[in-house]
């Protein structure tokens, strides 16, 4: 979620806030959708915020080169080549591989105003992974600016193909200039348009260089307060279905299709209380957390899931994954402990034990034999109540977690020291 002070910003220029959308006719579906996240920067939250230095890249990414697996540079590890496998001794856990993102900026200026820099975006779409986007004007402006050059990044999912792309994005319709996303499809040349202003929202589709985009039927045809409200936006896993809540004291929220266009009614007076938000990628459609309170939303646009996770909680942000038949959610309760409750998507729940944690997760992914958790540099393998942990040869400090499909654990190391910029995907060897 980001709170946008309207009035004070509106001299500032626009933004762009990024995540990833796929492009053609969606296929008609009960699933829910959803899109990642933490800083809902046009997307959804992502889980915890940390990086590492990586070991150097080297090679040829286009045509497979590997990332060298010597010795690491500023605190990072040995590892293996793009799309490779680390060497990992059986029954342990940590990086199982490492894919180079040649080209990705490892730090701009953070869309929320705050003059941080922070890296580019990467999100986990159609079995993908998308960068971007990070703007390459001469002098750059301090933000993404419409009619620059917004450069892309598309890397499949071994690593070894990559699609570079640049495009302006088309200047916004009169009254829809404060609140903007450019989601980039699965598919390069494609991005799919949300602006919003002081008329609500309206959404479009770009296709090209330089084309100006198709602007389609409004998505949340509300007034935008002037002063500020909250926006959280994010998409599917399969890129087909996203998500748009806004809203300031009373909230409304739609899901809209790749063209832009609105999937399904429009949920108005939404009760939200704006604490913890977190957008949730669905394989198909899109969830979202606030609180301990989950909401679902399936592919045709229905809400099709709403309720409180647990009875009790301390107010500490929940770390949600993805598992088989719904949701994971980690809740620190009012018991100081911290408690697994499982939300299937037919509204079922239950809660398991869980072992003691001496640091917030960061990340959590939930397999069929195993979960694992993700604290500081540490990787906890959680089996029943017992756990192990697994020092990682990373520091989380500059790392996002990258909401994925169930199973998996995914980083986005974009540490500004480092000479290149990588994902690593955590998990155990047999």
């Amino acid at each position: 979620m980001r709170r946008l002070l309207r009035g004070a910003l509106t001299g500032l220029g626009t933004w762009v806030l990024v995540a990833a959308c796929g492009r053609g006719t969606p296929a008609d579906s009960d699933a829910a959708s959803g899109g990642s996240g933490g800083s809902a920067s046009g997307g959804a939250s992502t889980g915890g915020s940390g990086g590492s230095s990586s070991g150097g890249t080297g090679g040829s990414p286009a045509s497979g080169g590997a990332a060298s697996g010597g010795e690491a540079g500023n605190g990072g590890a040995a590892g293996a080549g793009t799309g490779g496998t680390a060497p990992l001794e059986p029954g342990t856990c940590g990086i199982v591989r490492r894919i180079a993102l040649p080209g990705a900026p490892l730090e701009h200026i953070s869309s929320d105003f705050s003059g941080q820099a922070e890296p580019a975006l990467v999100r986990r779409v159609g079995g993908k992974f998308v960068v971007g986007p990070w703007g390459t004007g001469e002098p750059y402006e301090q933000f993404p600016a419409w009619l620059q050059s917004n450069q892309w990044l598309w890397v499949s999912d071994d690593g070894s193909e990559l699609d570079a792309y640049a495009m302006a994005i088309p200047t916004p319709p009169l009254g829809y200039s404060v609140d903007s996303f450019a989601f980039a499809t699965s598919e390069a040349h494609q991005v799919t348009l949300i602006y919003g202003g002081s008329n609500g929202y309206r959404g479009g589709y770009a296709e090209g260089d330089d084309t100006a985009p198709t602007i389609t039927s409004g998505l949340l045809e509300i007034e935008v307060n002037e002063t500020f409200s909250d926006v959280l936006a994010g998409l599917s896993l399969d890129g087909q279905r996203g998500l748009l809540v806004s809203g300031f004291g009373g909230y409304e929220a739609a899901v809209f299709a790749p063209d832009g266009s609105s999937v399904g009614d429009l949920h108005a007076e939404l009760d939200l209380d704006g604490a913890c938000w977190r957008h949730v990628p669905t394989a198909q459609s899109n969830a979202f957390i606030h609180g301990i309170r989950l909401k679902e939303f399936s592919a045709a646009g229905e809400m099709v899931l709403d309720q409180d996770i647990a009875s009790s909680w301390d107010g500490t942000c929940t770390t949600v994954a993805l598992a088989d038949d719904g949701f994971a959610v980690l809740v620190h309760g009012d018991d100081a402990a911290w408690h697994m409750h499982r939300v299937g998507h037919d509204g079922s729940t239950s809660e398991e034990p869980w072992p003691e944690l001496s640091d917030p997760p960061l990340g959590l992914a939930v397999a069929e034999d195993f979960s694992l958790v993700l604290a500081e540099d540490t990787l906890i393998r959680v089996i029943g109540t017992t756990s192990e942990e697994f020092d990682l040869p990373i520091r989380t400090l500059y790392a996002r977690v990258i909401t994925a499909e169930p199973g998996k654990l995914f980083l986005d190391l974009a540490n500004p020291n480092a000479a290149a910029r990588e994902i690593v995907e955590l998990g155990c060897a047999e």
